[in-house]
């Protein structure tokens, strides 16, 4: 089902005129830089390392021209990658499942979330996830969203019997709420600061992805396929090389990264640096410390039995299946 779902994805998204034109795989500018496309999300964490690598020039520095593609859910952006329209991709927690599966292979860690929000509207007379049941909830499904979901009704005493779960993308969601046509939204990011904008004083969260921090690792990272991987090594560590710098980078310059996310986005300044603190993240140094002391191997190793726990996956799989920590390793250690 799964693979028919990708492939169903994948003829969609090549009508889609954001793929028409613009670099092709293994083509390279007259000033010898391999071309790639390379999808970022639209949020503070999940644009930031592609604001810092454009601007300062740490892709350039690695031999890569980057063509930035916006993508708002990771489910899509992976079926790009399969079908070849983009070279590597940032995703967060929840599409992961999908490389657990083997569908994409991650080549680098990039942060914690602490970002994903159960909100409703005050006036609702919802005080609790508890007082859900019965009432509509609106998150986008394969998403860190719908874990979140699911496990706050886990810990009520739920189940998604006991609710009505009605996909919708991030700009949907935050629509519905604000609207009222739906009682609860799990959003995230630049979606989440609006509506806590829109909804004022009637703005309440009911819980967040930091109170699940024992059963639930929200982990971001960078991804390409294997066959990519196969083919092109090189450009992948160079990839990898660029994604660290820019992380380091980003580390001591929050407030200026949000601008240049700001930039990048065509984005309200201040709505993106609202996000400054929903994630975390290592510079180059403690990356390295973390990938040696084993602290990012039981992020994944969380995020994976969280997967396995809630039904996502049918089995867990060794982490050195679908995780390749060499182009970490190599780029902390250059």
């Amino acid at each position: 089902m799964k693979k028919v779902f990708i492939l169903t994805l994948v003829l969609l998204i090549a009508l889609q005129s954001v793929f028409a034109g613009g670099s092709q795989e293994g083509s390279t500018t007259d000033d010898g830089l391999t071309k790639i496309k390379v999808a970022h999300h639209l949020g503070y964490s999940g644009a930031a390392v592609m604001a810092v690598g454009l601007e300062k020039g740490f892709f350039e520095e690695e031999g890569l021209a980057v063509e930035p593609v916006p993508f708002t859910s990771g489910p899509t952006e992976v079926a790009a990658l399969v079908s070849g329209d983009l070279q590597f991709g940032y995703i967060g927690s929840g599409a992961t499942t999908l490389a657990v599966e083997g569908d994409v292979e991650v080549v680098c860690y990039q942060n914690l979330g602490d970002n994903e929000v159960i909100v409703v509207n005050k006036n609702s007379g919802i005080n609790s996830i508890k007082d859900l049941k019965g009432k509509t909830i609106a998150t986008t499904l394969g998403t860190s969203g719908e874990n979140i979901v699911n496990l706050a009704l886990e810990e009520a005493g739920l189940s998604r019997n006991d609710v009505e779960l009605i996909n919708m993308d991030m700009g949907g969601c935050v629509t519905a709420i604000i609207a009222g046509r739906v009682d609860a939204v799990c959003v995230w990011g630049s979606y989440l600061v609006t509506v806590r904008q829109q909804l004022g004083d009637n703005f309440l969260a009911l819980t967040r992805t930091s109170d699940f921090g024992d059963k639930y690792a929200s982990v971001s990272s960078w991804l390409t396929t294997q066959s990519y991987i196969d083919e092109n090594p090189e450009v992948v560590q160079h990839f990898v090389n660029a994604v660290v710098k820019s992380m380091d980078y980003w580390k001591t310059h929050e407030e200026e990264v949000a601008g240049l996310v700001a930039e990048l986005l065509d984005s309200d300044p201040q709505n993106i640096k609202d996000q400054i603190g929903t994630v975390f993240f290592f510079d180059k140094a403690e990356l390295k410390e973390n990938l040696e002391n084993g602290n990012i191997e039981q992020y994944y190793y969380v995020q994976q039995q969280s997967m396995y726990d809630t039904g996502k996956i049918s089995e867990m799989v060794d982490l050195d299946t679908y995780i390749h920590w060499e182009y970490m390793e190599n780029a902390v250690n250059n």
